[in-house]
């Protein structure tokens, strides 16, 4: 059998640093099999020793029954040389999981910390994946 070929421009996704990819809808979940933790949807969720974003990706599920935004705060230089650009709002569809591209020169604390805040009653899980080197 015939291996099928498709062009790069058929398959391609490309997601600027400023938007998330919807990845899945109605009722979609972070697999059980990746390490994900509760959303603190009044007073946000820290993730500590995130030192390096520069290949990771933010799984946000929105288990709520409603749109809801994710906020990823600015960085503080250094190491977030790109903080300027300030921080990143992703609306996230009622009951969905979003993808959101991270970079360490825009998101990352003095203390290697990744600061996401969430609209108010918002309920779910995060996870983070990082695209190994080599």
């Amino acid at each position: 059998m015939a291996q099928t070929k498709s062009k790069l421009s058929e398959v391609l996704n490309e997601v600027a640093f400023s938007e998330g990819v919807l990845i899945g809808e109605s009722t979609c979940k972070i697999p059980a099999g990746l390490k994900s933790v509760a959303i603190e949807g009044t007073s946000g969720n820290l993730i500590e020793g995130a030192n390096n974003l520069d290949r990771a990706f933010l799984l946000v599920e929105n288990s709520t029954a409603s749109e809801k935004t994710v906020t990823i705060a600015a960085g503080e230089s250094p190491p977030a040389l790109r903080k300027g650009i300030g921080a990143l709002a992703v609306a996230c569809a009622e009951k969905t999981l979003t993808m959101i591209p991270l970079e360490s020169a825009r998101f990352l604390t003095a203390t290697g910390s990744l600061v996401l805040t969430f609209t108010s009653g918002t309920t779910g899980k995060v996870a983070l994946v990082v695209l190994k080197k080599g």
